[in-house]
């Protein structure tokens, strides 16, 4: 059985990434912004939830590879915050003790896994192998890296909503395969202050990118992750 912390163990972990990974979401937030108000058709102003996404994650990752340096882990080890490359702009972090994904809710609650070998490997545990625990010499347990979903919603006016810790203990193809070992809320108070943007003018109704399940399934087989 693989060994899970408690979420209070990775709240407090994973303290130091909080405010990087909700300032990446923001920026990718304001930058898909920007690319929709720009279209000089109104038709293309309304976001379309995959590009969005894609969006979203595109520019975040570019705040997570230069975020680096703000981030230090034990003995200000260097490589602390490291972003494993998948397809599609996809969102993997390694960070300390564990790894991160990233990815949008579907209605608040975690995608589903899909037709995807390494989502489902992800989701149960076992993206590189079971947790094989050894001890070290100052008596120091050691094991393999907890797999985490951390979740973000957006709201009306490309704003970031809440975000969410999932450690996930299964998943196949559909949301009811999901099983969860916990889940729980960021704290806002670890959370850095969103940047200010000017009023929305488009439409706010549609910002709130309600994935569906079928919508994720469909981009799950096509990314291949």
């Amino acid at each position: 059985m693989p060994i899970i912390p408690s979420p209070e163990d990775v709240l407090k972990d994973l303290s130091a990434f909080f405010p990087v990974g909700h300032a990446a979401l923001d920026h990718g937030l304001y930058k898909a912004r920007e690319f929709f108000e720009a279209q000089p058709n109104e038709k293309y102003r309304v976001p379309d939830p995959y590009l969005l996404s894609h969006l979203v994650r595109y520019y975040a990752i570019q705040v997570l590879e230069t975020a680096g340096h703000s981030i230090k882990g034990p003995d200000d080890d260097k490589s602390y915050l490291r972003r494993i490359w998948i397809p599609n702009n996809g969102i993997f972090i390694s960070c300390g003790h564990y790894n991160i994904r990233i990815l949008k809710s579907d209605k608040g609650e975690p995608p589903a896994a899909g037709p995807s070998y390494r989502r489902q490997a992800y989701y149960s545990q076992l993206y590189h192998q079971m947790p094989l625990p050894f001890v070290l010499e100052d008596d120091e347990w050691v094991t393999e890296p907890t797999n985490i979903l951390l979740l973000w919603d957006a709201e009306p006016g490309y704003k970031l909503g809440k975000i969410s810790l999932v450690c996930p203990k299964a998943g196949g193809l559909t949301k009811d395969s999901i099983e969860l070992y916990w889940r729980c809320v960021v704290p806002e108070s670890t959370l850095v202050r969103p940047i200010e943007m000017p009023a929305f003018q488009g439409s706010a109704d549609v910002i709130d990118l309600p994935l569906s399940l079928d919508m994720e399934a469909g981009s799950e087989a096509r990314n291949a992750e």
